[in-house]
């Protein structure tokens, strides 16, 4: 169970959720009453339980919000794992330092890039939301770029705004909201682990530190903890491998991802439903040998390297290319076909620059962490060496 191939479902999982964030603003665009229009379709023709139940598994299918929960807890797993793999405390402090160095870079490059490309869109007058605000009669479209390019303020935006002062009134991309709270709950993770890191004690720790976070209303972080908590009980105990006993049989999982989609597609009850619901899940995705395989195959995982690119990209493209596609295409279709045609085109357009973005910013920006993380380690062991 400790095979690290099995990880891979993760990366399929993180794949699965970008997309779902970018049809979740696909949805707000274009069909923004559709959840109401189809519960007043199902209403009748079905049982109350069934209709509900349809109602709350398609709105699963395109909430956002539930992704980026999924996000920080598998952020929190995953950059636990390297830590919970090592036992000696020299190589754990090592990975600390190096990781923690690593990670500002690793995010930045595409970031930046991300940036820059809105910059480039809206200093050459290419932004068509506030035509498609006006056209669909949809004011969340005219939120988005409502100040003048600058070049300054683009840097200024995508190497520290984005990270230590998120302004979402001056952002050139405002999906970056989470990067200062990924960015924080990494180096949280970090520090936690240095402190608790193997202590025996930590089990205990665990849900003192998560309480204190609920009470200070930043329990945005527990979905860090979570993940590190998962990460733990995953190279440190058996608890996956009796659960993976339990769920060999395909029905029974299948009837879990069932009510895992009723429950996302339920209200986020006192704002922390979702944040349990994320770690059930990648708990459930880990422990089932079934949901694994999903999950790993060729395509799911594809779509995961291409994640944080497609997550990054997407809205300046809505707000850009979208509204380019729709005034194309209304001259020659009706407006639902023209709306359809549109959501495909952005859908596959997303993708195919998100791939470029992998590989010009994604692959960049770990390169680079890593090159100055031996760099200011090999300074520090310099320095160690002559005291």
């Amino acid at each position: 169970m400790k095979n690290s191939n099995k990880l891979l479902s993760l990366e399929g999982l993180r794949g699965v959720a970008s997309f779902i964030v970018l049809l979740s603003h696909i949805q707000l665009i274009f069909f923004i009453d559709i959840d109401d229009k189809l519960l007043n379709y199902y209403t009748g023709k079905f049982p109350y339980f069934i209709t509900q139940g349809l109602n709350y598994i398609f709105r699963a299918l395109h909430d956002g919000n539930f992704s980026v929960w999924l996000f920080w807890v598998m952020s929190g797993f995953v950059l636990s794992i390297g830590y919970f793999k090592k036992k000696e405390i020299s190589q754990t402090k090592s990975y600390i330092l190096a990781s923690s160095i690593k990670r500002y870079f690793r995010l930045v490059i595409p970031v930046f890039l991300s940036v820059m490309f809105a910059y480039f869109l809206l200093t050459n007058d290419m932004m068509t939301n506030k035509y498609l605000s006006e056209k669909l009669e949809n004011p969340w479209l005219n939120t988005f770029y409502t100040f003048d390019a600058s070049f300054y303020n683009a840097i200024k935006s995508s190497l520290y705004d984005t990270f230590f002062n998120f302004d979402r009134l001056s952002s050139y991309n405002t999906v970056l909201w989470t990067m200062e709270k990924e960015f924080y709950g990494s180096l949280f993770i970090f520090a936690l682990l240095s402190i608790v890191g193997y202590t025996k004690i930590r089990y205990i720790i665990y849900p003192f530190v998560t309480i204190i976070l609920y009470t200070l209303n930043i329990h945005w972080l527990n979905s860090f903890i979570f993940g590190m908590i998962l990460c733990d009980l995953y190279i440190n105990t058996q608890i996956y491998h009796s659960t993976t006993k339990l769920l060999q049989k395909r029905f029974i999982n299948l009837l879990i991802i069932i009510i895992f989609l009723v429950l996302i597609g339920m209200q986020n009850y006192y704002g922390i439903f979702h944040l349990i619901l994320a770690t059930l899940l990648v708990f459930f995705i880990i422990s089932s040998s079934n949901m694994n395989k999903f999950f790993s195959s060729k395509i799911l995982v594809s779509l995961g390297k291409i994640s944080f690119s497609l997550y990054l990209i997407h809205l300046p493209i809505l707000c850009s290319i979208t509204g380019m596609l729709y005034k194309f295409f209304e001259k020659i279709y009706s407006h639902n076909i023209t709306i359809i045609i549109s959501s495909i085109l952005t859908i596959v357009i997303s993708l195919l620059l998100a791939i470029l973005l992998n590989k010009l910013g994604d692959n960049t920006g770990i390169n680079l962490g890593k090159k100055i993380s031996l760099w200011i380690q090999e300074i520090d062991k310099n320095k160690q060496q002559k005291l």
